[in-house]
């Protein structure tokens, strides 16, 4: 397999790290036979020594999830370009660290399996953001990629009254976050996007915008007025959640096309999915 992430940089760094963390004899000669395994690639040998060092009472528990994650990385690098899900899924049975969990996420965003892709890229999300469990952290690049991937597929899942809101609250480092999706047509928020807007704002809370820009979009096909209607409809929810700082609404039309990620695999309408959105910004 090729992943698009630097699996084989964690990887080694995992093997080095194993060393560290064990104790006693018994915990050490097994923290041996696991690093042998690994450096060698005998992937046959993972299940039979995790369950020994499982079992293993000398064995901490933090050594343990460092074993399973490096595991879990190393199954990574072994599978085929073409592996289903199920097959990359195989890998987190170990551990679940950010890189298998994005390469999860992209075998269920090609198969257009966007509920799932979602869950498995935010969950990618999670991980990034532990120092514990990623020394290293990962490149501003990496996250950036994974965080479109995760408001992408939640916008492509289909919902009655609007698209899901799944990774609504997860900005970009780069843009605007976005706040909701709509309906072609539409500038009613519904119940799926109310939920989203409630979602980001505990995190408008938690920084103490004093103000916010929020910032309506529309596809190609549609009036461009409706877009400053879409601002409205946010900004009117935002205000009866309780935000208290000066909110402007800009409507751009269609003028400022969502930066998709492999736009190419998308269709013409789930493009223009991506395009019927709103955004907001701290304000100047």
């Amino acid at each position: 397999m090729s992943p698009r992430l630097p699996t084989l940089f964690f990887l080694a760094a995992g093997i080095a790290a194993l060393s560290a963390s064990a104790s006693l004899a018994d915990c050490k000669r097994l923290a041996t036979d696991a690093r042998a395994a690994i450096g060698t690639g005998a992937v046959a040998r993972y299940d039979a020594l995790y369950a020994a060092i499982k079992a293993e009472p000398s064995c901490d528990d933090k050594f343990r999830a460092q074993l399973g994650r490096t595991m879990a990385r190393s199954l990574l690098t072994k599978l085929p370009t073409d592996s289903d899900p199920a097959t990359i899924a195989a890998a987190l049975r170990f551990g679940r660290p950010w890189q298998v969990l994005v390469a999860l996420g992209d075998a269920y965003y090609d198969r257009q399996d966007f509920a799932s892709a979602g869950d498995a890229y935010q969950e990618a999300l999670g991980d990034m953001g532990d120092s514990t469990a990623n020394p290293t952290p990962p490149q501003d690049s990496v996250v950036a990629r994974v965080q479109r991937r995760a408001l992408q597929s939640g916008a492509l899942v289909p919902a009655n009254d609007m698209f899901a809101s799944r990774g609504f609250a997860s900005a970009t480092r780069t843009a605007p976050a976005v706040i909701a999706f709509f309906a072609a047509g539409s500038a009613d928020l519904g119940s799926v996007g109310k939920a989203g807007v409630k979602a980001a704002f505990a995190g408008i809370e938690k920084a103490a915008a004093k103000s916010l820009v929020v910032i309506g979009h529309a596809d190609p096909d549609e009036a461009p007025e409706i877009a400053e209607a879409r601002a409205r409809a946010v900004a009117a929810y935002l205000d009866e959640l309780g935000y208290a700082g000066r909110i402007e609404t800009v409507g751009r039309g269609s003028d400022e096309p969502f930066a998709a990620d492999e736009p190419d695999k998308l269709t013409s309408e789930q493009r223009a999915r991506l395009e019927r959105r709103v955004e907001y910004a701290p304000g100047g």
